[in-house]
């Protein structure tokens, strides 16, 4: 894939995936099921969490740039089965959560022809079973409209996001100025009060308005007295009255939402891409196009799967699976920070490590699971955090970081470990906020994705891994040809280099060591 994207687009793709669904959809469910007012709450731990999250990820991404994103952190950290297992998890939740937002354009597209049921939008086929038997035609064009689009041209995707974007900003701005206008802060405590489902209500709403900070989720159900499928619109048609104010944000909510999803479109082609680069999946899904210079065949692929999903499948029934995909990578990044800043192979032991994580995680899941079963008091809630500050404090000073040769590019999260122990914690909690009928389908889906790793994965990885070794060791017949600034390797070709390669070649000629660097400009 060639740099085609520039620094404004990318700020562009996470702005748009931040303000897109997630915003629009998912403040519906979190305040009418789980926080009521105090959804404002919900979204202030989600923010910390997602901060916490992030300067994780920023680390990982100055010292490692790769298109790998997760995957390649936890596969230099914590090995090839960990990443493969949170990366299936993320493909998972890619899709489910696109198929979601899909169905939601499908909701705010009704509201604005003053439809008050989506469903009336959707085809109902009598012989399947409720939840699966509402077929959802729009939300499957706009997928293959989308998909047509990322396999055409990333930097036409990104500018089309760019300028929805800027749009979608100015719609923002918008819903503020109205709910200025015509909102109410007795709101805040009628008719049952802030914070109506309690404490857990508010870590409840937490786990759900997480995805308004990520961009890739989108949540709904069925309405009571606010249709939570499209909040927005519904509150400015029935609670004000402004019939052109609750078109103009349905107009924009479908744009944002288009926007949302085009992003993590984009983004789970590559990441597919990827995965299959390192050999877990069939190679086939790492070609990229020679013209468009995209990921052609994982985006056609995943465009289709997002598509079945979205046709058959109620919102509702995925939403907490989704919770638990993403929610579960940034626990496993957080993790692999302290292993890659502790532990270096084969110069120091990781079993301290690796003892201090489980311990931690152990305290963090024991915390959650006694508030969670409504015995949870502010007290075992303090006993968990102090233990986890006595323990990193003990982790701190009997191991001490590694050392990596200094960079021009070097950077450090702050206050490691604290850092990355409090993005544990908070990435627990939250999972604990998610039911058990979700726990389930994760479990399910873990064990498939175990079984094709054992069946699949493993042996294509360690065959690559032979014959790269064996080919290597055959690169035997190298000749540089000083007047055309060219080299010539023999029995390279399964070494899948490609161009803007740079390779480092170290021989002899006769009795002289020598060494350079070279560009790959041309593969044939």
């Amino acid at each position: 894939m060639e740099r085609k994207v520039g620094w404004l687009e990318v700020v562009a793709m996470g702005v748009g995936g931040i303000m897109g669904a997630g915003i629009l959809v998912s403040t519906g469910q979190a305040a009418h099921s789980s926080a009521g007012p105090a959804v404002i709450l919900s979204f202030a731990i989600a923010g910390f969490s997602a901060l916490l999250s992030a300067l994780c990820y920023a680390e990982f991404a100055v010292s490692l740039p790769s298109a790998g994103g997760a995957f390649s952190y936890l596969r230099s950290t914590l090995g090839e089965f960990a990443a493969y297992f949170t990366g299936a998890n993320l493909l998972m939740e890619y899709v489910i959560s696109n198929a979601m937002v899909a169905r939601s354009f499908t909701s705010y597209l009704a509201t604005i022809y003053g439809v008050s049921d989506s469903n009336s939008w959707r085809i109902e086929a009598h012989g399947l079973s409720p939840g699966y038997n509402m077929l959802d035609l729009p939300a499957v064009a706009l997928i293959a409209v989308l998909t047509i689009c990322i396999s055409y041209s990333t930097k036409v995707s990104c500018r089309v996001n760019l300028v929805i974007t800027i749009f979608h900003v100015a719609l923002m701005g918008f819903v503020v100025a109205i709910g200025f206008a015509k909102g109410s802060v007795r709101n805040l405590i009628q008719p049952d009060g802030f914070a109506p489902f309690g404490a857990k209500g508010v870590w409840n709403g937490a786990a759900l308005v997480y995805f308004s900070y990520i961009g890739y989720d989108a949540v709904s159900t069925m309405a009571e007295e606010i249709d939570m499928t499209a909040p927005f619109a519904t509150a400015l048609r029935e609670k004000t009255g402004w019939e052109w104010a609750s078109i103009m944000v349905g107009i924009g909510a479908c744009i944002g939402i288009v926007s949302s999803l085009l992003v993590a479109m984009l983004g789970q082609a590559r990441y597919f891409c990827v995965i299959a680069r390192a050999h877990l999946l069939p190679s086939w899904f790492a070609q990229i196009h020679p013209r468009t210079k995209t990921p052609l065949n994982a985006s056609i692929v995943l465009g289709a799967c997002t598509s079945v999903v979205a046709l058959f499948t109620e919102m509702r029934i995925l939403l907490d699976l989704i919770a638990i995909g993403t929610v579960f990578v940034f626990y496993m990044v957080a993790n692999a920070l302290i292993f890659k800043q502790h532990v270096k192979r084969g110069e120091t032991s990781p079993w301290l490590t690796l003892c201090f994580l489980l311990c931690i995680s152990s305290i963090a899941i024991g915390v959650t699971t006694y508030w969670q079963m409504g015995k949870g008091k502010v007290t075992a809630l303090a006993l968990g955090l102090t233990a986890g500050i006595v323990l990193s404090l003990i982790f701190k000073a009997l191991v001490p970081r590694v050392s990596y040769p200094s960079t021009e590019k070097e950077w450090h999260a702050p206050l490691m470990p604290y850092l990355a122990v409090s993005s544990i914690y908070l990435n627990v909690c939250l999972m604990g906020s998610i039911s058990i009928e979700a726990f389930a389908r994760f479990a399910i889906w873990s064990f498939v994705a175990v079984i094709f790793y054992l069946i699949f994965s493993l042996h294509c990885s360690h065959d690559h891994a032979t014959s790269l070794l064996q080919t290597t060791k055959k690169c035997t017949q190298v000749e540089f040809r000083p007047e055309k600034q060219t080299l010539h390797v023999v029995n390279i070709a399964d070494l899948q280099m490609s161009k803007a390669t740079t390779i480092m070649c170290i021989g002899s000629k006769g009795a002289a060591p020598t060494s350079f660097l070279a560009r790959i400009e041309s593969v044939s």
